[in-house]
């Protein structure tokens, strides 16, 4: 997914010619010396170029071409007023205008003069008294159509006067702003209020631009952008800036009493007489997206604020990355997750035939596979099989071992106490921990992913080996391309070294490591990347756990799907980005059920 702005829209005006007219009753005094004279400018268009000043959009681009009454303000270099030239005729594939209008104070031989375009809605008659001109951009409609309302094409040139005869000049007028389409995406279904405004923010956004009628350059202001009525489609006006290393894009909106928010990286700076969308890399373009999170300030809602990162689509499905691992607490009997990406707990339950719980944590993030028991279908979980009594328990197991969560979590008493898993752990039916979150919570629909989901996010976005703040892991980033990603890692400050994007099975295991990109939490956020902490694994046998070591990237991930493999296995995510090449190893692949791993749900995006 292209998250980053092309160069799509060229804008000039070429081969133009500049005529007086030879009658002398055509030339009369200014208030000022010299003469006064009839002219006409006839703009082209370049093969290549979008002159406008009327917009219509084809496939996602800008077709722009020019209307009758469109006008040009010429001054001198001294910012007096010549003249106002006006749009009279346009040719019939729209590509040439016209322009004719008289101006005033005008000497033989050399001089300067500054041509200028402010937009379909303003008057050049009425613009220069003060000699400059603003164009206030900070409160846009958002729509398609007011992007011609006021604009901002310059441009320089000098010419030849000579009594009675013909004045030619080729102009190429710069556009001094530029344009971009952006896509709201909400969560969940979000009906915006009608007195709903959006703020856009940013350190390198300008809402203002500023030209001196004694020079076509433009001055631009640092300020926010509101767009109102607010509108999940947002056309709008973006200012050129001079911030190389690029920045963030905030998007606010307010409805209903509820804070919606949202971010786009900017990998480069903002240049003039651009049009930033999304290339589908099939000819057509659509709308950036920018994913929007909710904030209702309430400390017992998880309903917006336990998920994290962009949304995915896999098989028709919605739906995005709770904000942490799955834990579960042995006291209580209760799930939770924590508040950060890098929060995890690298604790276990009792070792295979153990009567007690090593070490008796309270609070445990290693499971063993097998959470709650559901039919086929991830995304149809079965409420009926909550409770199961799994066939591959030891047959002096109760009701009561065999809760959700200590399928997982506390781990049953197992007729024996092999080294390897004991094939008593055979069971071929996908299990879900989402079931039992989702009927805990009492709202919303968690899921863990199958396999096939996770290979499929794994190979269809970025993903890459992380350090964040220290602790390592694997991160899923929002883009579909290494350029891409090295684009908004740079933006947000962040580091990479001979960076590799991840597939579900690398067998080159130089090519990925803990210490291949580095970021601290903020710029994981600014990225809207979902990190998997490498979190530990438990032993079966022992109890015990391989606890992640940051300091001598010994750390590896491991995170369970819902699919069984061969018994006594199921399916995981292993990630090993180990300092030494022999110890890195990365793909989804059956482990024994009997290991403690992590587990990262995902929620359900409804639309």
């Amino acid at each position: 997914m292209n998250k980053y702005l092309k160069y799509t829209l060229a804008v000039s005006i070429g081969a133009s010619s500049l005529f007086s007219c030879s009658s002398d009753e055509t030339i009369v005094e200014s208030s000022g010396s010299g003469k006064s004279v009839q002219m006409t400018v006839v703009a082209s268009r370049e093969d290549n170029g979008l002159t406008r000043t009327e917009l219509s959009e084809n496939a996602g681009n800008l077709d722009c071409v020019w209307t009758l009454n469109d006008q040009l303000l010429v001054t001198d270099v001294n910012g007096n007023r010549k003249g106002v030239l006006t749009a009279t005729s346009i040719s019939e594939d729209k590509t040439k205008a016209t322009f004719t209008g008289e101006l005033h104070g005008l000497q033989n031989g050399a001089v300067t003069f500054n041509y200028y375009y402010f937009g379909n809605k303003v008057n050049a008659e009425e613009v220069g008294s003060d000699g400059s001109y603003i164009a206030d951009f900070s409160r846009q409609d958002g729509s398609f159509g007011s992007l011609s309302d006021k604009d901002l094409l310059t441009t320089q040139k000098e010419i030849t006067i000579g009594g009675g005869s013909s004045y030619v000049a080729d102009l190429t007028l710069v556009r001094r702003v530029s344009f971009a389409h952006f896509k709201l995406a909400f969560a969940d279904d979000v009906a915006l209020a009608e007195n709903a405004e959006i703020v856009i923010s940013g350190d390198g956004l300008n809402n203002m631009a500023t030209v001196s009628l004694t020079s076509p350059d433009a001055v631009y202001a640092h300020g926010n952008v509101v767009v109102s009525p607010a509108s999940s489609d947002i056309y709008m006006v973006l200012l050129p800036n001079e911030i190389e290393e690029g920045f963030r894009l905030n998007f606010s909106v307010e409805s209903d009493g509820k804070t919606y928010k949202g971010t786009f990286p900017v990998a480069k700076a903002i240049a003039k007489g651009k049009y930033y969308r999304k290339d589908n890399k099939d000819g057509t373009y659509s709308a950036l997206t920018v994913n929007m999170s909710g904030e209702d300030g309430s400390d017992d809602s998880m309903d917006d604020g336990d998920v994290v990162g962009p949304v995915f689509e896999v098989n028709g499905k919605k739906f995005r990355f709770t904000r942490a691992n799955l834990q579960y607490n042995t006291k209580t009997s209760t799930y939770s997750i924590p508040e950060k990406q890098t929060e995890y707990i690298c604790a276990s339950g009792r070792r295979v035939g153990a009567s007690t719980v090593t070490g008796n944590p309270e609070i445990i993030g290693l499971f063993r596979w097998g959470a709650t028991g559901i039919d086929d279908n991830v995304w149809q979980p079965q409420p009926a099989d909550f409770w199961k009594v799994n066939s591959w328990d030891s047959s002096n197991s109760t009701v009561s071992d065999n809760l959700p969560s200590q399928n997982s979590s506390v781990n049953r008493t197992l007729t024996t106490n092999s080294t390897l898993c004991p094939n008593g752990e055979a069971q071929d039916t996908p299990f879900d921990w989402g079931v039992a979150y989702t009927a805990q919570q009492g709202t919303g629909h968690y899921f863990t992913l199958t396999s096939t989901e996770l290979k499929y996010v794994i190979n269809n976005w970025f993903a890459a080996c992380c350090t964040v703040d220290g602790v390592e892991g694997a991160i899923i980033l929002p883009f579909t391309t290494l350029n891409e990603a090295k684009e908004a890692i740079t933006a947000v400050g962040g580091k990479y070294n001979a960076l590799y994007k991840l597939n579900d099975h690398y067998t080159n295991r130089t090519q990925f490591g803990y210490d291949r990109m580095t970021l601290d939490y903020e710029q994981l956020t600014k990225l809207n990347g979902v990190f998997f902490p490498a979190s530990g694994m438990g032993n079966p046998n022992t109890g015990s756990v391989s606890k992640p070591a940051a300091t001598d990237y010994q750390g590896n991930c491991y995170y369970w799907t819902s699919s069984p493999s061969t018994t006594p296995n199921a399916i995981i995510w292993y990630v090993n980005g180990g300092k030494t090449q022999s110890s890195r190893e990365y793909h989804v692949y059956g482990m024994g059920k009997c290991f403690g791993a992590s587990v990262r749900l995902v929620k359900e995006v409804t639309e």
